[in-house]
């Protein structure tokens, strides 16, 4: 334990204070005060918003065998800041709360700091180059003081360099300033000021769970605004939480036609449900605003949006209370879309309960609770009238477009990797293609650390504003066992020339130059370095102007980009399109799908200017491998068989993949919509989702293996039948890891 020099106590109660202090004894309402007080320092100071850099730390144990939590910011506090304000309990000044400003020396912090902590809590300070020690002299009691040491007080002592003070703190939980993101790195570097506030807490989940702190901080009231105005990172026991990113608010999609918010301005006179007396909503200020958002989706039901279906009630910055969208108003379709948060300045402190939950109880309160309330109602209203007007024939034809093309990437997916998966058993029962076995299926990349990144690409020169798509390999520490993937940062030696996006998930080229493209894990993995020439194309040569591709096979055409001096670059990467997405599919590189018979014109563009194309003929398949035997998979009530005159619609216990009589002669697959999972899940989350991707991903490989066994050239009934469960088993895990790695990562599916 630290010793500390003499305390002193303001006009409260101390035990007060303690009884007070006991609803925020959990981290889920104490350490979001620390976050928001470190928002708020930045707030105060002006920050810009790249030096609003926030890390909370949990640290496995102290020299006492406690768990640690911390939170670091990069503002500080001098000795006089320690001393007039965060000591002081319960003042409005020494929070500069008020109408229009910032607290961030209030009780919150404070009251965690008494009542969730078994041991020290210090807050290490630097500001203007002197630093300061301050906590609680007692743990569990309120008066703070300067900690002693050998010389005495720890108050401004002189500090000419902020980062190896700063290292010198962070050892004490087993980290350093190298430890810490990126953005923290370089806040250090530039920083006037610093705090670290950290206590010793006695459960231990925080050694294990830090997966519900990043949860927990997501949805808490209190996190709304740092999440928005500062980047906040979680370190956990070592090692950079939620994949070395800054934690971010759920992006919340409007409802269609109700993008903008709805601002209504709260009236002058509200009354009181209990008696109906008048009450004021402005004492002597200006006058209120509501301010209520759509969501695309129920928020009850999705776990990331839960705590942010609320009503957040403020007094200018400051959110003095929350409300549940439910416990206003209920349940119901719309009014679980709708969000928002009211303005008012005539919620001062008092109407602040110490949880920051729902607001203190009172005429004004209940008034305004009711008033929103019948706001919410009036505003479902409008958005299920509007959304029983849209045109819904329209909206169907736009569903079953997007689910058949949906339908047709899978299709073209499964057939590839089945392939792919068959070239490699050859013979084994079930699944075998005719070729040697060469080890049989492929089981899942083992998850171990990475020691290695290698990425590839086949063109190294290409035309301005073009993606061009990386491949991306990632080795263990023994430099050769391929593993897992794990998030990388991508950088560029000349972004004006050609920089990852995150939007693409590709690298784009933008005008002519050289740019070097390489990337970095989370922990310091850097991977091979790929030089890109982009050049500016006076025209383009194509390989071909003319062929014909049969439906179910590819054909590569290529593009020549020849410059104004007379340089020619042959295999050069453009933009490939097609005028008939029905007929052909045209990849990245210029690979040409044939889809189904019919012409169509691919078109190869470099940006915005330059181009040529080539007409294309999609011919029937022929007869055999590859031919139009192969199995389809199609789904229920959207796609028809080529002898059905409407999409056919099956029983709701059929299967979750089924097929009729007359579909086996022809190899065809029926995803059934009607079963209850299938409807479960695009009913809650919508064609337009990685959870619908994930479902078809699912049962594709599930029917992929059915049309595999019942076409296999020799039976499995005279094999033991675990050795049979075992081979399906592997080959559903490999078709599944073949889509995560296909779909996943781009949401290619998620049209």
């Amino acid at each position: 334990m630290l010793t500390y020099g003499a305390t002193k106590y303001f006009d409260v109660d101390p035990n007060q204070i303690i009884v007070d202090a006991r609803s925020f004894a959990s981290w889920r309402n104490g350490l979001p005060e620390w976050i928001k007080n470190s928002s708020d320092a930045y707030d105060r100071a002006g920050a810009l918003s790249a030096d609003r850099v926030i890390v909370v730390i949990l640290a496995p144990a102290d020299k006492d065998g406690s768990p640690v939590l911390a939170c670091l910011d990069f503002v500080g506090m001098a000795s006089d800041d320690l001393i007039d304000k965060l000591a002081r309990y319960g003042d409005p000044e020494a929070s500069g709360s008020g109408t229009h400003v910032v607290g961030g020396h209030g009780n919150g912090g404070k009251l965690f700091a008494v009542g969730g902590f078994k041991g020290d809590v210090v807050w290490r300070t630097i500001k203007h180059g002197f630093r300061s020690e301050y906590g609680l002299a007692e743990p569990g009691r309120p008066a703070l003081a300067f900690v002693l040491d050998d010389i005495g007080e720890v108050k401004d002592r002189p500090c000419t360099d902020l980062p190896s003070t700063l290292n010198e703190w962070l050892s004490a939980l087993s980290l350093s300033v190298a430890d810490l993101p990126a953005a923290a790195q370089a806040a250090a570097q530039r920083a006037d000021g610093v705090t670290l506030v950290c206590g010793a807490r006695s459960e231990q989940s925080f050694q294990i769970h830090d997966s519900l702190i990043l949860s927990a901080l997501r949805s808490h009231p209190q996190c709304k605004t740092p999440l928005e105005t500062t980047k906040l990172f979680v370190v956990a026991n070592g090692k950079l939480s939620n994949g070395g990113a800054a934690l971010t608010l759920e992006e919340i999609m409007p409802y269609e036609g109700f993008s903008e918010p709805l601002a209504v301005s709260i009236p002058p006179s509200l009354n009181d449900p209990f008696g109906q007396s008048p009450v004021s909503t402005t004492a002597g200020g200006a006058q209120g605003t509501l301010e209520l958002r759509t969501s695309d989706k129920q928020m009850p039901g999705m776990k990331a949006l839960q705590g942010r279906h609320t009503i957040d009630f403020k007094q200018g910055s400051r959110i003095r209370g929350s409300r549940s969208v439910r416990e206003l108003v209920g349940k119901g379709p719309f009014t679980d879309r709708i969000y928002g948060q009211c303005r008012l300045d005539a919620l001062v402190e008092s109407y602040e309960s110490q949880t920051r939950g729902p607001l203190v109880e009172s005429p004004l309160v209940r008034a305004l609770e009711e008033w929103v309330g019948e706001q919410i109602l009036a505003y479902a209203d409008k958005i299920q009238q509007a959304s029983m007007v849209q045109d819904k024939a329209t909206k169907d034809e736009e569903k079953i477009k997007r689910l058949t093309q949906q339908m047709a990437k899978l299709n073209r997916w499964i057939n590839r990797i089945v392939d792919e998966i068959s070239s490699g058993v050859g013979d084994d029962p079930g699944f075998g293609g005719g070729g040697k076995k060469t080890g049989g299926t492929r089981s899942p990349l083992p998850l171990a650390p990475v020691g290695r990144i290698a990425i590839a690409i086949d063109e190294k020169v290409a035309g301005a504003k073009v993606p061009l798509e990386f491949s991306t390999s990632f080795f263990g520490l023994d430099d050769v066992t391929q593993v897992r993937p794990v998030s990388v940062v991508w950088h560029s030696s000349n972004p004006p020339v050609a920089a990852y996006s995150n939007v693409t998930d590709m690298v784009n080229t933008y005008q002519p130059g050289t740019a070097e493209i390489w990337c970095e894990s989370s922990t310091g993995v850097v991977s091979n370095r790929i030089e890109l020439r982009v050049i500016d194309c006076d025209r383009i040569e194509l390989s071909a102007a003319t062929i014909d591709v049969p439906i179910g096979r590819r054909r590569h055409v290529w593009a020549t980009g020849i410059t104004a001096a007379g340089e020619r670059h042959e295999g050069i990467r453009v933009n490939w399109t097609t005028d008939s997405s029905d007929i052909l599919r045209v990849g990245l590189a210029g690979v040409i799908s044939g889809l189904s018979e019919g012409t169509s014109t691919v078109t190869a563009k470099e940006g915005d200017g330059t181009a040529a194309t080539c007409v294309v003929t999609v011919v029937p398949a022929p007869e055999g491998p590859g031919g139009p035997n192969r199995p389809r998979y199609l789904l229920s009530e959207v796609q028809k068989a080529p002898y059905d005159e409407e999409p056919p619609v099956f029983h709701k216990d059929s299967g979750l993949v089924t097929q009729r009589q007359v579909d086996i002669e022809h190899n065809i697959w029926w995803i059934n919509l009607a079963s209850p999972l299938a409807r479960l899940v695009y009913d809650q989350h919508g064609e337009v989702s990685e959870q619908w991707a994930m479902y078809l991903g699912e049962r594709i490989a599930d029917a992929a293996i059915e049309a595999a066994m019942q076409g296999a050239d020799r039976g499995v009934e005279s094999r033991p039948v675990n050795e049979v469960l075992e081979e399906v088993s592997q080959l559903r895990m490999q078709i599944l890891d073949s889509f995560t790695q296909e779909f996943g990562a781009t949401k290619q599916l998620v049209l």
